[in-house]
């Protein structure tokens, strides 16, 4: 339950900062580890007493109070949508790969697709990054970002639809 909890915040992150171009008061993967940013967005919901999204929460500098500005050592990701690529997708479990997308459609607010869309498209991208693959000694193999793969088979879906006729 945790992983799953923890893959909305990122899918609402990756959302927020690079597709919305907020900015979080501090980044939350390099400020403060999982547990602990877990704990804090589970404590900001309980003393809620008004309606706030987890959009509202993330942004709100009191969760990052006594946090370092960084986390000392590990991997930086300068680029959009930082590290939110393929090999975060397959290190991912079912479940984490839709939570992830439910925290990234819904962009930390409320979601406006069924269960069944997020599925679907779970299983969209899924079969992408299955018929995508970067040859085994490419140099930038899986770095294709999950924001990226939604948009292109957003666009394929559209595309794909027949444009009404109209009746005379």
């Amino acid at each position: 339950m945790p992983r799953m909890r923890h893959a909305v915040i990122d899918g609402a992150i990756d959302c927020l900062v690079y597709d919305q171009r907020h900015e979080l008061p501090r980044t939350p993967g390099r400020s403060m580890h999982k547990p602990q940013m877990d704990r804090r967005v589970d404590a900001a919901f309980v003393r809620e007493t008004g309606h706030r999204t987890l959009a509202d929460i993330l942004m709100d500098s009191a969760l990052y109070k006594n946090s370092p500005k960084t986390t000392p050592g590990g991997e930086t990701y300068p680029e959009k949508h930082g590290y939110f690529d393929e090999y975060y997708w397959i290190q991912s479990a079912y479940d984490e790969q839709t939570s992830f997308l439910i925290g990234y459609l819904s962009c930390g607010r409320e979601l406006h697709l069924s269960m069944t869309q997020v599925e679907k498209l779970q299983e969209q991208v899924e079969s992408w990054y299955e018929s995508h693959e970067a040859p085994p000694n490419a140099k930038e193999a899986r770095n294709e970002k999950i924001a990226d793969v939604i948009a292109a088979i957003r666009k394929q879906n559209h595309l794909s639809r027949k444009p009404r006729q109209k009746f005379k």
